[in-house]
């Protein structure tokens, strides 16, 4: 904090010429920090979306995603769609029942 003193009482640096502002030498530091947050973070295992997990949706959330009923949800869980049970609740991750449906092939 002394620095930042120096810079907001008018002082100058060896070379007479003005010392940076305040703002300025914040706006440096907090570059350099998240910079090294950034650094760090894709050191321990990559972004923050990689480290949740995919996203799980219920059934209503599902047939919203592809545009289905809910009670076709129903059917195609029942017909072995990946399914992710929490607690005692049927989660989906959509993704895995697109590709689910598409190794299923077209209908007969």
């Amino acid at each position: 904090m002394k620095a930042l003193q120096l810079v907001e009482s008018g002082a100058r640096n060896r070379g007479g010429a003005p010392a940076p502002s305040s703002d300025a030498i914040r706006a440096f530091f907090a570059a350099v920090v998240r910079e090294a947050v950034r650094e760090e973070l894709v050191e321990i295992g990559g972004s923050s979306a990689e480290r949740r997990g995919p996203a799980l949706v219920d059934r209503n959330g599902l047939a919203q995603a592809l545009s289905v009923s809910v009670s076709t949800i129903d059917r195609l869980r029942a017909e072995g769609a990946p399914t992710v049970w929490v607690a005692d609740a049927p989660r989906f991750e959509p993704e895995a029942v697109v590709a689910w449906l598409r190794s299923r092939g077209a209908p007969e």
